[in-house]
């Protein structure tokens, strides 16, 4: 073999070291990507659960404490508390008494609730009248003694549902005058108050008494009739 032959092999020997250098940086340059991927990946992927998550976890509690209630009660508590007041007294004197304090109690529950009609059926299932034990012939005693105190009267034959006026027509009457000299809005009826108004407390009553009640602010020269069959009035303002 030639010097030139010798030195030919050499250079190609050289020249393939190198190569093979460089494909094993190149591998080496893939392994580090494939390896330093994965590692961030988990790390980016742990993040995004975090952040995805901690809002979850916030919601779950949210939805773990709604928004709390507190239901009135009468001022010998709940059944847990004074349960002989939900039981009816066998004695007349002790059932009058009895029916005498429920009865107040359902005027303030009324009240609250802005309920000027309450049925048999409310006071089954609406608590604490519902914790009574023999709920339909209470509601009739309680119910009674508001009726002899001219506070309620019966709706109906059948004695199923109850009016209570735990605040006096009269009254509803000077609260209508003052809204509407406070708003400006003089020109009233029925309908209009009934569903315009709807946030105030006076447009949840009874239509029949609403005209009765426009007709008391007539009678007292605080109004005059607009059309007397729609039970229109207009305010006047002094």
């Amino acid at each position: 073999m030639g010097v030139r032959e010798r030195k030919k092999e050499k250079k190609e020997s050289k020249e393939e070291a190198r190569s093979e250098e460089k494909s094993a940086e190149s591998k080496t340059d893939e392994i580090t990507e494939q390896e330093v991927q994965p590692l961030e990946g988990p790390s980016t992927t742990q993040k995004e659960d975090k952040t995805t998550t901690e809002p979850e976890s916030r919601t779950q509690v949210v939805e773990e404490t709604p928004a709390e209630r507190e239901m009135l009660l009468p001022t010998w508590g709940s059944v847990n508390e004074y349960e002989l007041m939900y039981h009816i007294p066998t004695g007349e004197d002790d059932r009058d008494l009895w029916a005498d304090e429920w009865g107040d109690f359902l005027l303030e529950w009324a009240q609250k609730n802005t309920a000027h009609k309450i049925s048999l059926v409310t006071f089954i299932t609406e608590q604490p009248f519902s914790d009574i034990f023999g709920k339909v012939k209470a509601f009739r005693l309680i119910a009674e003694k508001l009726v002899d105190k001219d506070v309620a009267e019966w709706v109906g034959r059948n004695k199923g549902q109850l009016r209570i006026y735990w605040r006096p027509i009269e009254d509803w009457a000077d609260i209508i005058y003052a809204w509407s000299i406070e708003t400006g809005k003089t020109r009233l009826d029925v309908k209009t108050l009934v569903i315009q108004e709807s946030s105030q407390d006076f447009a949840s009553l009874p239509e029949d008494e609403l005209k009765t009640i426009l007709g008391i602010l007539v009678e007292q020269e605080l109004a005059e009739w607009v059309d007397k069959k729609r039970a229109a009035i207009r305010i006047r303002i002094s």
